[in-house]
């Protein structure tokens, strides 16, 4: 996905499309990923983990291919929506697996290497495209070798279960009350998702309306995704031996000061460290949103959360850039401080949101 992005964007911008046109092809992996968090949980009660997972490894190899080979804007929807569509059950799979064979002890620190390979990851799409440009075959035959590398995996590994209680395997849990079991934990996946979309599409432009050279401000955002990658295994970490609460909520705390701080450290030193910083322990509020979902919940009622927190995910990024935006018309650069501060400030206060038990809930 963090290749392929970039590269249908640059690849179709010289074709004179419609802003509207292009919008709504980098949009269909979002959507993608939003409609299979919906179904991962059905599909997970019907097949195994293991033909989930390789059948959508080999969807997102030949969706990567066909990203790569076609020019015409109409016929590249299919593949971006079914690479998006793949990552969903993919990323909802592995995360309620990991929450799931990971005990209490080690769950943040275990987490927190998750969601850095997950951040290093997009980070090494736009390197392929620097070191490849956007027509070379090399970047995708590549990422088909590491698609193939893990389906091997997957076939010589006995297969992959998430524990459950025979009880929960026909249950049914319906969304308002799985929202309002765990509310800041929702929101939380909401705050980064949108900040994460917010700072690859808005960053540039609000860089750039503070007199930012475009180097700076792209170096800036490379800054902000490397302090997500570094700082979430000490921060799982440090959630795993101290109060994993209090972590959480301090991430939030640290997240809007970081916020708060940005317009005052323009063309200084402490732009560059402010930007690590808000990367770092945004990056925390979603890591210890999968540490916390996995302490709370268990079995088939796992799986139900984390596409819950895939379809909030693919909410926040569509939704994300689209505030952002507005804001910004209406109150200028500020607009984007305003927009992710008002969601930094909504979680950190739905620490306070009563959260109502669920029969299914894990014991303790």
């Amino acid at each position: 996905m963090g290749y392929t992005l970039p590269m249908v964007s640059l690849k179709l911008a010289g074709q004179k499309h419609t802003s509207t046109l292009l919008g709504i092809i980098s949009a269909l992996p979002a959507v993608g990923m939003l409609i299979s968090s919906m179904v991962t949980p059905i599909l997970a009660r019907r097949y195994s983990l293991n033909k989930l997972l390789g059948f959508s490894l080999i969807l997102l190899t030949v969706s990567t291919l066909f990203s790569v080979q076609l020019n015409q804007i109409y016929y590249l929807a299919i593949p971006r929506f079914l690479m998006g569509f793949a990552c969903g059950v993919i990323v909802v799979i592995g995360e309620s697996w990991i929450s799931s064979n990971t005990g209490d002890k080690h769950r943040g620190t275990l987490m927190g290497l998750y969601t850095s390979a997950f951040t290093g990851c997009q980070l090494s799409g736009p390197l392929l495209i620097s070191i490849f440009g956007i027509t070379s075959l090399i970047p995708a035959i590549l990422l088909a070798m590491l698609a193939l590398f893990c389906i091997a995996l997957i076939l010589i590994n006995p297969s992959a279960s998430i524990s459950s209680q025979p009880e929960e395997e026909n249950s049914r849990f319906p969304v308002l009350p799985l929202i309002m079991s765990a509310p800041c934990l929702i929101i939380g996946v909401l705050c980064f998702s949108s900040f994460d979309a917010v700072a690859l599409s808005m960053f540039p432009l609000y860089g750039l309306s503070l007199g930012l050279p475009e180097t700076t401000t792209i170096a800036l955002i490379t800054l902000i995704f490397l302090g997500d990658a570094i700082f979430q295994v000490p921060i799982g970490w440090l959630a795993d031996r101290t109060n994993l609460k209090q972590i959480h909520m301090i991430c939030g705390v640290i997240f809007t000061l970081s916020l708060l701080a940005l317009p005052f450290t323009v063309n200084s030193i402490f732009l560059w460290i402010d930007v690590i910083i808000m990367g770092a322990f945004g990056g925390g509020i979603y890591t210890l949103s999968l540490v916390r979902a996995g302490k709370k919940y268990s079995g088939q009622m796992l799986i139900a959360i984390n596409a819950l927190f895939g379809v909030i995910w693919g909410i926040g990024s569509l939704t994300g850039p689209l505030v952002t935006g507005v804001a910004m018309d209406l109150f200028n650069e500020k607009g984007f401080i305003i927009t992710l501060i008002s969601i930094g400030l909504l979680f950190i206060v739905s620490h306070w949101f009563p959260g109502k038990p669920i029969l299914d809930r894990k014991s303790g």
